[in-house]
């Protein structure tokens, strides 16, 4: 997975800040470090490579998932969780409570996780979702496209009509495998009126397929929807 311009300077600012809290607590603490200053100063830096790690790890996710879910939702989170979390573990030093301390730590690391992976997993779906719809949009307008450019003698245009209407306002969520059949079946449609001399019931029993093979579209679309669920 390709790392962007973005998470890189995410690495170099989480690299320096680590740096710059080691070399903090060295200056603040030249006489020693006691039990529970070592401990916050470990969460401290588990939280910050959290946040900056979970940065990247946004920029690296955010090509195939719904952006604006996962960078702002799953941003806030990191944000969030490191404010908190970078603030008890100053506090704690003060405090010096290593039970009550680790408690709230765990506590907001497995909902910091949870949170996460929800916001993850919708914002996948919702890319999944939409990347979908496009597809099924492109492929029936292509179909609609399709049945505009064949040269129809008059007696069929009614029912190449009917089929593009039926086309046109057709359930577009999502692709399905008769797709495939539908256009095969219009190029040979167009195939057919592109003869000289075209036989009648070749024409009807392909406008016929064609009619049935939308009805069979609905149904795979209203199951896969179905599945989805």
């Amino acid at each position: 997975m390709k790392i962007n311009n973005r998470a890189k300077v995410f690495l170099v600012c989480g690299i320096l800040i680590l740096i710059a809290t080691i070399v903090i607590f060295s200056i603040a603490n030249e006489n020693g470090m006691s039990s529970y200053k070592w401990l916050s100063l470990t969460f401290m830096l588990c939280v910050e490579a959290i946040l900056f790690g979970g940065l990247i790890l946004i920029e690296m996710l955010a090509k195939k998932s719904e952006q604006i879910i996962v960078r702002a939702g799953n941003g806030v989170v990191l944000i969030i969780y490191f404010i908190v979390s970078f603030a008890i573990s100053l506090a704690f030093l003060c405090m010096q409570n290593t039970t009550i301390f680790l408690i709230i730590q765990i506590i907001l690391f497995v909902t910091l996780v949870t949170l996460e992976i929800v916001l993850v997993v919708a914002g996948k779906s919702i890319y999944n979702n939409n990347k979908n719809v496009l597809e099924a949009v492109s492929t029936v307008n292509e179909m609609i496209n399709s049945l505009s450019a064949i040269n129809v003698s008059e007696e069929y245009k009614n029912q190449i009509e009917k089929i593009k209407n039926d086309l046109k306002y057709s359930d577009v969520s999502t692709v399905v495998p008769v797709d495939n059949d539908i256009l095969e079946n219009i190029l040979s449609l167009e195939n057919e009126f592109a003869k000289s001399e075209t036989a009648n019931d070749s024409i009807e029993s392909i406008i016929s397929n064609i009619d049935m093979l939308i009805k069979k579209r609905k149904m795979q679309v209203k199951n896969t929807k179905a599945g989805g669920l």
